[in-house]
């Protein structure tokens, strides 16, 4: 059998859902806080890594300052280097000419004793 809705009863259900409402924002207004709280550690979390960041970058800068120094410093070497290179292509250059030269000269003078 079907119950009527008197006004003790509705009054009652108005009462129910009035307590539900009280209780769904109270709620609501938890579940907000804990979630503005989660997202300011969060938020410090990433402020913490960007600090990180920061400190890495500038680690890099000092190693990419000394790769740079190392490449002038090979640099300066190897033209050192190459210069002196040259410098001993030009003796061995001026040595064997010399000899040819000797050698040329000797040919000629024993030519010239057995005329």
């Amino acid at each position: 059998m079907r119950q009527s809705w008197t006004d003790d009863r509705l009054d009652d259900l108005n009462s129910k859902v009035d307590r539900l409402d009280d209780y769904m924002r109270a709620e609501f207004t938890a579940v907000r806080s804990e979630m503005r709280e989660g997202f300011a550690a969060v938020d410090r979390r990433f402020d913490g890594i960007d600090r990180r960041f920061v400190q890495i970058d500038r680690r890099f800068e000092q190693v990419d300052g000394r790769f740079e120094r190392s490449d002038e410093r090979m640099a300066a070497g190897f033209a050192r280097l190459d210069a002196e290179i040259k410098a001993l292509h030009r003796l061995l250059l001026r040595a064997s000419i010399g000899a040819a030269s000797a050698l040329v000269v000797a040919v000629i003078a024993a030519a010239l004793a057995q005329l």
